[in-house]
């Protein structure tokens, strides 16, 4: 049974990394019609809607379903399920994020000189536009604490603080799979995900502080592979 469970499990994550390499397509399409820029706002389904049919393409194999039943609400996702909003006339699942750094639009205290607002931009290969992820969009920042325990959903109430958490996720043997701006996808391990530049101002790894909650052994985090 554990071969099996392991053999079913890459299965799925060689899906999902599918599944990212098709977005990868529909971003590079998007991108060249709109002369290089991601969209002007966060809605990123709607502006892509027409470059992609399959909802398919929207659900990581490892999670597939929701919490709970479906709502007009809406629900957040979690290790293995999907999160789900609501289109203009049905509910749409998903179980990947896409970056909101990746975007023209300032709200939330986002400034223009951090988004990654096209893709003629230097480092765009360490900058994710979309991952697993237990909601359809978050926002990451550096001094973002990690998970408390395994399986921890990430809640933007009472304040968006540790957005991050919505992609680290032990979703594919403690890493999640993610899209880059220059359009490939690989698989990154959990603490890694500090590493990446989420936005054009992340600071370089050797003068980053890493999450203080890896410093403890009862951490569930901590006897993760190091990022660096």
């Amino acid at each position: 049974m554990p071969a099996l469970n392991k053999a079913k499990n890459q299965a799925q994550a060689a899906v999902c990394l599918s599944n990212l390499h098709q977005w990868g397509i529909v971003w590079k399409l998007y991108i060249d019609d709109h002369r290089g820029k991601f969209p002007e706002n966060l809605d990123w389904m709607g502006p892509t809607e027409s470059y992609w049919r399959d909802p398919g393409m929207l659900l990581c194999k490892s999670a597939t379903k929701t919490n709970g039943p479906i709502t007009p609400e809406g629900q957040r996702g979690g290790k293995f399920h999907a999160w789900q909003g609501w289109g203009d006339d049905r509910p749409i699942l998903g179980s990947y994020g896409f970056n909101f750094w990746c975007t023209w639009n300032t709200d939330g205290g986002r400034t223009i000189e951090r988004l990654w607002t096209s893709t003629n931009l230097k480092h765009v290969e360490r900058a994710p536009i979309m991952s697993d992820a237990s909601v359809g969009g978050y926002c990451s920042l550096p001094e973002d604490e990690p998970p408390e325990y395994d399986g921890q959903i990430y809640y933007s109430s009472p304040s968006d603080v540790d957005e991050i958490r919505a992609a680290c996720l032990n979703r594919h043997q403690y890493k999640v799979n993610v899209l880059f701006v220059d359009f490939h996808v690989e698989p990154v391990g959990l603490k890694r995900l500090w590493m990446l530049w989420w936005h054009r101002d992340w600071p370089v790894p050797s003068e980053m502080a890493l999450p203080k909650a890896w410093e403890d052994p009862d951490h569930w985090m901590y006897p993760l592979e190091r990022p660096y």
